[in-house]
């Protein structure tokens, strides 16, 4: 029998849910959201769809906390409702970033 080597620094573990935490500042609540970033700013998405923020802030600190420039972001939705930029957000909320899209 032929024994397989284990090559650690290829294995990545898969982690179906990651959970990434943007602590504030001040050591407040935080509330959960579910954010979705589509085209070409998919790769922004945060791991798992999942990111929190304080209690409070807007979808402004959001793009922020996910580096996406608020120049790239034309159309917001919250819970299917467009918004703009200095909407507040609340716990539980979903939330769609959309760039520009082109087409004829």
């Amino acid at each position: 029998w032929r024994t397989a080597r284990f090559n650690a620094s290829v294995y990545k573990p898969r982690i179906p849910f990651q959970l990434v935490r943007n602590p504030p500042a001040s050591g407040g609540k935080t509330m959960r959201l579910n954010v979705k970033c589509f085209a070409t700013l998919a790769e922004k998405s945060p791991p798992g769809g999942v990111w929190e923020l304080p209690e409070g802030a807007d979808v402004a600190r959001l793009m922020d906390s996910l580096q996406l420039p608020a120049a790239e972001v034309k159309i917001i939705f919250i819970n299917g409702v467009a918004v703009e930029p200095d909407a507040v957000l609340h716990d539980g909320d979903r939330v769609g970033l959309f760039p520009a899209v082109g087409g004829g």
